[in-house]
């Protein structure tokens, strides 16, 4: 069990868990036998406190990034790259196994980096790159890495991100890969739309734009291609950047593809979300105005249409695209301090005996504490044909985009309005929603739309049974 981090120094590190893991099912083992017992006099001190875990390997600071590591991705198995930016044969990959990650940071830097670094330096793997081992490297301290008998490690792959129009890098701040889709590459060849699209990626910036490139030489406009005999010490790509638009006044604070249309993506800013879709430059949803800050968001892993957004006074809001895109279906208290990150699950641990049937979400918040919430099955068991539902709702959005060239915007205020004057009408998930059931069930007025004054009718009507259902309860309760 590996972990890595990103530092404020602008290096990565890296953790082995192995033996801190071992050493903790040993003491589940024991606490199993005693019945649950741990008590610390039985257990004894040194079985209370585990010993904190060493940093098994640091970066070379010298090569690392200048600024401090903004965000870090794990690459797929199956897209593993060699210090070209080559994808790997399948030969030389081995299935379910990443030994690769990406980092970014704000000094505009996109790095590539592999947990074998030992290995690829001596020579053993020389598919990746050749042995590039340098005397004088410092580490951290200060301190030279051959005199120490380290092998430094330094990053496969580095590729500069720089605006398309005028001069200076981008600030970048999120990183999200774009496996999948393929729209963006006008190549004919199946083959190698599924190259492009592996390499393809989004990047937030702190000025609030959303990046699209591709970090593959070749693939990318500008992109330069290395030159013969260079050496291999991470080729430097000047522009790896497709397009770039406007997301967000303030800088991204998540940025995730849904798992469910691998072509849509997810944009939280400090106000509001947006979505996004691979081969439209612009967001084809953006949520009304949020009356506190935003810091995080999810998909959901088992409902196509439910997003949760996290809130700096501790509560989560979750969308619930089928039943209304104007608002938040439901809010959830979760912590009384700042949330700073949500993360659900990972599918392989959910699968696992002892999570079966659970959907759980961990959340962290500025105190320092770690919540982990059992999600109710209603948020977590999707309804039927909902996938069918968010697709309806997605292809509509789009279209409007192309049609009338602006994002829906969820807030209805008057800047929904068309050329002949009359008031544009944003039907939401809901409109879709009705649309699809409809068409489905065959039942009801298929092109007649519900107004706000028939849906205050109801409402009314609602709160009037509502009424009259207390009022009979209490004369059962007096009797």
């Amino acid at each position: 069990l590996l972990v890595v981090a990103g530092l404020l120094s602008g290096q990565v590190a890296l953790w082995d868990m192995e033996d801190s893991m071992h050493l903790l099912r040993q003491r589940r083992r024991r606490n199993n036998r005693k019945g649950g017992h741990t008590d610390a006099k039985e257990l004894g001190d040194e079985e209370v406190d585990l010993p904190p875990v060493d940093i098994a390997a640091l970066s070379s600071i010298d090569a690392s990034h200048k600024r401090m590591v903004a965000d870090l991705v794990w690459l797929p198995w199956d897209t593993q790259i060699n210090s070209r930016g080559r994808l790997l044969d399948e030969d030389k990959l081995i299935e379910g196994k990443s030994y690769q990650f990406l980092t970014v940071a704000s000094d505009g830097q996109l790095l590539v980096w592999d947990i074998r670094y030992e290995y690829i330096m001596q020579g053993n793997m020389p598919w990746l790159a050749k042995p590039r081992a340098k005397p004088g490297t410092q580490s951290s301290d200060g301190e030279n890495d051959d005199k120490k008998g380290k092998i430094p490690w330094l990053p496969l792959y580095r590729s500069h991100l720089k605006r398309l129009e005028g001069v200076g890098e981008l600030s970048l701040c999120r990183l999200c890969l774009a496996a999948s889709g393929g729209e963006e590459t006008s190549s004919a060849d199946p083959d190698q739309r599924s190259s492009a699209a592996k390499t393809q990626f989004f990047c937030a910036t702190e000025e609030g734009d959303l990046v699209f490139g591709d970090w593959q030489p070749g693939n990318a406009a500008g992109s330069g291609q290395p030159a013969e005999g260079e050496e291999d010490d991470g080729v430097d790509v000047p522009e790896c950047v497709l397009w770039t638009a406007k997301d967000h006044s303030r800088p991204c604070v998540s940025l995730q593809q849904s798992p469910f249309f691998e072509e849509v993506f997810l944009s939280v800013g400090d106000w509001s979300f947006q979505l996004w879709k691979l081969g439209v430059q612009k967001p084809i949803f953006s949520s009304p105005i949020s009356d506190a800050y935003l810091t995080n968001g999810r998909w959901s892993p088992s409902r196509p249409a439910v997003l949760f957004i996290s809130r700096i006074d501790g509560s989560i809001d979750v969308w619930d695209f089928t039943d209304t895109s104007y608002r938040h279906s439901q809010r959830l208290n979760a912590s009384p301090n700042r949330i700073t990150s949500i993360e659900f699950l990972s599918a392989d641990a959910a699968g696992r005996k002892e999570n079966s049937g659970r959907q759980l979400l961990a959340v962290g918040d500025s105190g320092g504490n770690l919540h982990v919430f059992d999600i109710p099955r209603p948020l977590g068991r999707p309804i039927p044909s909902e996938k069918i539902i968010m697709g309806s709702f997605l292809e509509k959005e789009t279209s409007k985009v192309f049609s009338s060239g602006t994002t829906s915007q969820a807030s209805g205020d008057e800047e929904g309005q068309d050329d002949d004057g009359k008031e544009r009408q944003d039907e939401g998930a809901g409109g879709a929603v009705r649309e699809d059931e409809k068409a489905t069930d065959g039942v009801g007025r298929a092109d007649e739309q519900i107004d706000d004054e028939e849906a205050m009718q109801v409402q009314l009507a609602y709160e009037e049974l509502e009424k009259q259902f207390l009022e009979g309860l209490d004369g059962k309760e007096d009797n």
